[in-house]
């Protein structure tokens, strides 16, 4: 039997404390973040990790050899490595922004 993804309400997530944290990914069987903390937890335990980033420090930051169990979703623009000086500003994080909560799914699930 699958297990199914545990979904807390956003007031319960803010009070989340470290040892919780590290407790939900050291049980988890994947985990899909926007943060790089726990990406390093994650990478502590083994636990399979896809981590959502942007390209302002590409090849400084991410990707890490080290991590090994750790894929990162991006989304690849000729303006990368801007240092966080984006191109576009119109559209902060243009690269971010690109990166849909759809097309991690699909990235996650080609995996």
């Amino acid at each position: 039997m699958q297990k199914k993804a545990r979904i807390r309400a956003a007031a319960v997530d803010k009070s989340t404390s470290i040892k919780q944290l590290m407790s939900d990914v050291k049980h988890a069987s994947i985990l899909l973040t926007n943060d790089t903390g726990p990406m390093h937890i994650a990478a502590k335990y083994g636990i399979r990790c896809y981590c959502i980033t942007g390209g302002w420090h590409w090849k400084i930051f991410s990707p890490c050899q080290e991590y090994s169990n750790t894929k990162f979703l991006h989304h690849e623009m000729p303006c990368y490595q801007c240092g966080s000086f984006c191109p576009y500003p119109g559209v902060p994080f243009k690269c971010l922004q690109e990166l849909t909560a759809e097309k991690s799914m699909v990235c996650v699930r080609k995996q």
